[in-house]
């Protein structure tokens, strides 16, 4: 082959390499987002549903928790017991999605994290298993994801909240 042309072969095969695997890193930021926003859907189907095993199968083994000034870790189990014992008084009505998520992942793909800000709408169970009052929350927190074993799974979690009224709730129907 010609020198002339070694070079601009060079650089054209360069090009096509680079752009196939820009593109190759854009699908599986795609499916990845797909897949985050899937364990979303699965957290609110367990918040509905009073699922404490289905909430735990989005965590990792343990997960760090911030949440009031307080940073503590928890094994899976220990969040599960948790919230097996808290979906015993509670009942969904609402945990809803205000804005959509907002995510971003690593240029490795090895690790996201998750912004939420949603709308809770609960009552609690009292001893006879009535339903009492609504009570109204705007949640927004940042959860972190690692890919462990090619599966999202929560590792850490930052929360806020503020508690709505009637009115301030129904505004976001």
């Amino acid at each position: 082959m010609n020198s002339h042309f070694k070079v601009p072969c060079l650089r054209l095969g360069t090009l096509l390499l680079f752009c196939y695997l820009l593109a190759n890193a854009s699908y599986g930021q795609k499916s990845d987002k797909v897949a985050l926003l899937r364990s979303n859907e699965i957290q609110r189907k367990a918040h509905m549903e009073n699922n404490a095993a289905l909430l735990v199968s989005q965590i990792a083994d343990s997960m760090i928790n911030v949440d009031k000034g307080d940073i503590s870790t928890l094994s899976n189990e220990e969040i599960k017991t948790r919230f097996e014992s808290y979906f015993k008084v509670v009942k969904y009505t609402r945990w809803d999605d205000l804005q959509a998520p907002i995510i971003q992942i690593s240029g490795d793909g090895n690790w996201a994290v998750m912004f939420v800000k949603k709308l809770i709408d609960l009552q609690y169970i009292d001893q006879d298993g009535n339903l009492g009052a609504h009570h109204y929350a705007q949640f927004a927190w940042e959860s972190r994801y690692h890919k462990i074993d090619g599966e999202w799974k929560i590792v850490s979690i930052s929360s806020t909240d503020k508690t709505l009224t009637e009115s301030e709730a129904a505004q976001f129907k």
